[in-house]
């Protein structure tokens, strides 16, 4: 379908291209007129330009809209907590699509927004968007795929980094072939807002390197303090977007609108506490971002991923 819409308005063009030559009239070299010039008939093209120049560039990127988008997007929606339009999970019956991922602008798919993935054949998911660049978008899943597992499990010591649970969760997501690879270093790479890994206990500043890693080259990481931050949450308070604390143990209880049994009352952000060195970031089932020991098994680990659109 997708190369019969790109090959009519190739058709299109040609014909639009041919009014052009035929229409160019000129009366010596320096009378020539342009495709600039030559009005074109937006009722009959369906089009909002009103000249020929524009016509061709219109019809270029609408044909680059329909054949480039990511075959691997199943469908998308326009996250919405309340209202007529009201779509959480991806799965109400009010829910509304959106192709904002065949746009290449930046931030055409809004923060939230819903998209149900193939990660390889025969595997699906549901993802949140957490940045879109325009030409790539940042996603997390919508459940914790790693369970109960400590941040880093010899000692509650936050200087070695998520040791424990970032290789688990690379290690699940390795055979998905269909998210990009991601190469990145922590406490080097600028993930979103700034490269630091350290943040402190106001949340207020990120501004330090509590730990550094290795170079990383995965299908998934964990989400960071910044990142989730810029949803929407703060520090030990029911602010985080429904979407972003949904699907934990007991979640309902803070309005959210589906628990999971799993006993995950949160899962692990990347990021280290500057204030106490025992402590790690996390997203609380409560909707806020909150600290705890590194060895604690009650938070789980959610995969973030890229993919192109």
């Amino acid at each position: 379908m997708k190369k019969i819409v790109k090959k009519n308005y190739e058709i299109l063009v040609g014909i639009v291209i041919g009014i052009i030559i035929s229409t160019t009239v000129t009366y010596g070299a320096e009378n020539i007129l342009t495709g600039s010039d030559v009005s074109y008939n937006t009722e009959t093209s369906h089009g909002s330009k009103n000249n020929i120049q524009g016509a061709i560039d219109e019809l270029y990127e609408k044909a680059n809209l329909c054949s480039n988008s990511n075959k691997n997007i199943v469908f998308a929606y326009t996250y919405s907590e309340s209202g007529n339009n009201k779509c959480i999970n991806g799965e109400e019956n009010t829910c509304q699509k959106t192709e904002c991922y065949k746009d290449k602008n930046a931030n055409s798919c809004s923060v939230g927004t819903i998209i149900k993935y193939r990660v390889k054949e025969n595997e699906e998911h549901y993802f949140y968007v957490l940045h879109d660049d325009g030409d790539k978008i940042t996603m997390q899943q919508r459940e914790n795929i790693i369970k109960s597992k400590e941040w880093y499990k010899e000692e509650d010591d936050n200087w070695y980094g998520p040791e424990t649970i970032l290789p688990e969760l690379e290690d699940a997501t390795k055979t998905w072939t269909n998210v990009n690879v991601i190469e990145y270093q922590p406490g080097v790479t600028i993930l979103y807002e700034n490269q630091y890994t350290g943040c402190s206990i106001s949340g207020l500043t990120c501004n330090y390197n509590k730990y550094t890693m290795s170079q990383r080259k995965a299908r998934a990481r964990m989400i960071t303090f910044q990142e989730a931050k810029k949803t929407g949450c703060t520090v030990n308070n029911v602010s985080c977007p429904e979407w972003l604390y949904n699907y934990l143990y007991k979640s309902t209880s803070y309005d959210g609108s589906y628990d999971d049994t799993s006993g995950d009352y949160g899962y692990w952000t990347m990021s280290a506490s500057n204030g106490n060195n025992s402590d790690a970031w996390l997203v609380r089932n409560d909707g806020c971002l909150a600290i705890n020991q590194t060895m604690s098994r009650a938070y789980g680990a959610r995969a973030v991923v890229e993919i192109n659109k």
